[in-house]
């Protein structure tokens, strides 16, 4: 991650987190950002949530994932969707160990979003017979509108998996997910997604290919969308 980008999360979530918390935290108060829980009214806990949004939106996943931590930390958190969220950056930040754990916390019945997550932590972590569980656990009529791109991806990728000689039903899949991407970033995201997912099976892109793709990655972090 470049330095330049850093200090623009500094300055915008800095600038968010500040404004949710001036009012409740004393002026010489020791606890790290990371604490913060108690005192949480809840005007300040919806700018944090705006600030992890903005975070998880513009490409700074694990930034994002530390924000949503604390939320999940307050008194009456939402914590089905906040966990979801939580699991999204997680997975976007490439820990998806971490994204399965958060998501077990989370007591059953298991909605359709949840299943997509841990489908796509199984993915990441290639635990293939899990993914094809999670697939199978799931209905596209049940998920969110804004999941859609990433069940179409998760699809693709069990067809280059489970079924390699299919390549084009793989590729509709995935040209599926990258034209219903909301911005720039996601579409970078979905291709360098799928080109990895193509890698492990043994259909390496090339060194060119890959830079591109990493390029148009790190070219679009930290764009509003």
């Amino acid at each position: 991650m470049r330095i330049g980008k850093l200090l623009g999360l500094a300055a915008a979530c800095g600038g968010f987190v500040l404004a949710a918390r001036g009012a409740d935290e004393a002026l010489n108060a020791p606890v790290p950002l990371v604490q913060w829980t108690e005192s949480a009214s809840p005007g300040s806990a919806a700018k944090l949530k705006n600030a992890a949004d903005w975070a998880l939106a513009t490409g700074f996943s694990l930034q994002a994932a530390d924000f949503y931590a604390e939320l999940l930390a307050l008194p009456n958190a939402d914590r089905a969707s906040l966990t979801l969220a939580r699991a999204t950056a997680l997975l976007e930040g490439g820990r998806a160990d971490d994204a399965r754990k958060t998501l077990a916390a989370l007591p059953e019945p298991h909605s359709a979003g949840w299943h997509l997550r841990a489908g796509l932590a199984a993915l990441q972590l290639r635990d293939y017979n899990t993914m094809r569980t999670e697939l199978a656990a799931l209905r596209e009529p049940e998920l969110p509108p804004a999941d859609y791109p990433w069940y179409w991806f998760l699809q693709g990728a069990y067809v280059d998996i489970f079924t390699p000689q299919e390549i084009s039903r793989a590729n509709n899949f995935y040209v599926r997910a990258e034209n219903a991407a909301p911005n720039e970033l996601a579409l970078a995201r979905f291709r360098l997604a799928g080109q990895e997912v193509r890698l492990w099976r043994g259909q390496a892109p090339t060194p060119d290919e890959l830079k591109t793709m990493r390029d148009n990655f790190e070219n679009n972090q930290g764009k509003a969308i």
